[in-house]
């Protein structure tokens, strides 16, 4: 059975990371509600490479988000 997940805020998250996917909303079939990023911004450890967002099945709001995440529904 899957795990429901709903009602998450991220906050204020600021760092790099290592991986040209910095954010990962990877959710089950049932979907994750109402999850919240706001004032996110998180470049690549590497000077020069990208980062970039993925979404399945998330749903909710941002405010501000570096890198963008226009996969969030």
């Amino acid at each position: 059975p899957s795990v429901v997940v709903s009602d998450v805020s991220y906050l204020d998250i600021h760092g790099t990371s290592a991986d040209e996917k910095a954010i990962d909303l990877d959710c089950s079939d049932q979907g994750c509600k109402n999850i919240v990023l706001e004032r996110i911004n998180i470049t690549s450890s590497i000077p020069g490479d990208n980062t970039y967002a993925s979404c399945n099945n998330a749903y909710g709001s941002i405010t501000s988000s570096f890198p963008s995440v226009s996969c969030l529904k």
